[in-house]
């Protein structure tokens, strides 16, 4: 996960198995909080990065992760690209999207 920090209002002893065959009701009910970087900005959706990087054609790069704004909230609200922010989601977002 790189640098990024997590937090989880996930109980404990729930595994991620359970959380992708439960329903979405109990799903948005779990939330957690990312921190990470801003790396683009558009109507519907930010990539955000959290310092983990990828191999592409054999180069090496960051890794970032779409996240659409309507599954989210962002802190501060008035975040810009290059900005470090807290995202909060849905575990099922961050666990879909391969950030947790």
């Amino acid at each position: 996960m790189g640098n990024s920090t997590v937090r989880s209002g996930q109980p404990r002893g729930t595994t991620v198995g359970q959380l992708r065959g439960a329903s979405m009701s109990t799903q948005s009910k779990h939330t957690v909080e990312v921190s990470c970087a801003v790396r683009q900005i558009r109507d519907k959706a930010i990539a955000v990065a959290d310092g983990t990087t990828e191999e592409v054609n054999g180069v090496e790069r960051e890794k970032f992760f779409w996240l659409a704004k309507s599954l989210i909230t962002v802190e501060p609200e008035d975040y810009a690209v290059g900005d470090t922010v807290t995202v909060t989601m849905p575990e099922w977002v961050g666990v879909d999207k391969g950030l947790l």
